[in-house]
C-alpha cells in the first residue's frame, strides 16, 4: 500500500510541476474552459457484502456513479490541460422483494486536480495519459424499519426511519489513459472523450458515535471509467484580431 501511494504522489508532483514552470518567464496566453463528465467505478464490495448480507440488507452488486463538473486551462500553443473539478458519486443496492424494511446507500463528494498530458500532434484526436490527486467526504448509511407506504398513509404516521451512519475523509490518487476528439462549432470547441485507469483511495469509516468508534470493512479505490465532455469558448475580438 505505501508504495503504490509513493508511485502515485510521485507521479503526480512531477507531472503537475511541469505545467506550473514558466508562465511568468514566456507569459503564454490561456484558455479556459468548462468540463462535464461522467464515472463509474468498480471497487470491491466482497467484505461490505458478507457483513450486511448476514443481517438482512441487500448486498451490493453495482459499480459507483456519478458526475463532475469542472473548469480547463491550458496553454494556448498547447493541447495538454488542467481540470480543476467537483464530483459527486453514488452506490446503491439493487433490493429484492423480500428486502422491504432494510436499505443502505453510499454517497461520496470530492474536489480533485486533474492533469492530461496530449501524446499525439493532431488537429482533431488527443492521446493522453493523465494524473489527479483528490479529497472527498463519503457516508455509508443502513436504514432500517422503512415501510412502503402511499403518500396518505406517510402523512397520517409521521415517522423517521431508524438509520446509522459512517462517514471518512478521505484522499485520493488516480492514473490512467484517454482519447479525445474535437469538433469545432462557431466559436466553439468541443472535445468529446473516453477514459480509463485505476483510482487509490485512502480512508478509513467509523461510526458517528462520540463514545466509541469501529472500522466498517467498505472499499472505494478501483478501477474508474470517465466519460467527458470539454468545451472552450473563443471570443469574437480574438478571432477578429487573427484576421489578416
Amino acid at each position: 500500500m505505501q508504495c503504490k501511494t509513493i508511485l502515485f504522489f510521485s507521479l503526480f508532483v512531477f507531472s503537475f510541476a511541469a505545467f506550473g514552470q514558466s508562465d511568468s518567464v514566456t507569459r503564454k496566453k490561456i484558455v479556459k474552459g468548462f468540463y462535464a463528465g461522467n464515472t463509474l467505478l468498480y471497487t470491491n464490495y466482497s467484505k461490505l457484502n458478507s457483513v450486511i448480507g448476514t443481517l438482512g440488507y441487500p448486498i451490493y452488486n453495482l459499480s459507483f456513479a456519478g458526475v463532475s463538473y469542472g473548469i480547463t486551462r491550458r496553454q494556448l500553443d498547447r493541447k495538454s490541460y488542467l481540470v480543476t473539478k467537483v464530483s459527486y458519486l453514488f452506490s446503491s443496492p439493487l433490493a429484492d422483494n423480500q428486502f422491504l424494511t432494510k436499505n443502505s446507500k453510499i454517497s461520496m463528494f470530492e474536489v480533485s486536480l486533474m492533469g492530461n498530458y496530449d501524446l499525439i500532434n493532431h488537429p482533431q484526436w488527443m492521446l493522453y495519459p493523465f494524473f489527479g490527486e483528490g479529497i472527498g467526504y463519503s457516508t455509508f448509511t443502513l436504514y432500517d424499519n422503512l415501510v412502503k407506504q402511499s403518500f396518505v398513509a406517510s402523512a397520517a404516521n409521521l415517522s423517521s426511519p431508524t438509520s446509522k451512519t459512517w462517514s471518512s475523509a478521505y484522499l485520493y490518487f488516480n492514473a490512467g489513459l484517454g482519447v479525445e476528439r474535437k469538433f469545432k462549432v462557431w466559436i466553439y470547441d468541443f472535445s468529446v472523450g473516453l477514459s480509463s485507469g485505476y483510482r487509490l483511495t485512502l480512508s478509513k469509516f467509523s461510526e458517528n458515535n462520540p463514545s466509541y468508534s469501529e472500522d466498517a470493512p467498505i472499499g472505494l479505490s478501483g478501477v474508474e471509467w470517465n466519460f467527458r465532455i470539454r468545451f472552450e469558448i473563443w471570443r469574437l475580438p480574438r478571432i477578429k484580431s487573427q484576421k489578416p
